[in-house]
């Protein structure tokens, strides 16, 4: 991060919601793809990210996939369209 351009730190407004201006404050963009930063149990990181999406709407979202889990989820995509539980 430039120095000259303090850190965004996101905290919860009254009102939820995201605007323009934040959403550049962000400054995680690539094109049309957006990066979130998150931090696992953490509540701001939550909040962040459910604002983010509603208020883009994006089409496809990509999420980390715990190694534990990837056996599991690869057998329930596998399955699709059927519903599965991980």
């Amino acid at each position: 991060m430039s120095p000259s351009r303090p850190a965004y730190r996101p905290r919860a407004p009254d009102r939820l919601t995201l605007g323009d201006e934040d959403l550049r404050a962000l400054g995680l963009s690539c094109g049309a793809l957006r990066v979130l930063p998150i931090l696992h149990g953490r509540l701001e990181f939550a909040w962040l990210t459910r604002q983010v999406i509603a208020r883009l709407r994006p089409r496809a979202i990509a999420v980390e996939l715990p190694e534990s889990l990837e056996a599991p989820v690869r057998k329930a995509v596998a399955r699709l369209p059927l519903l599965s539980v991980v």
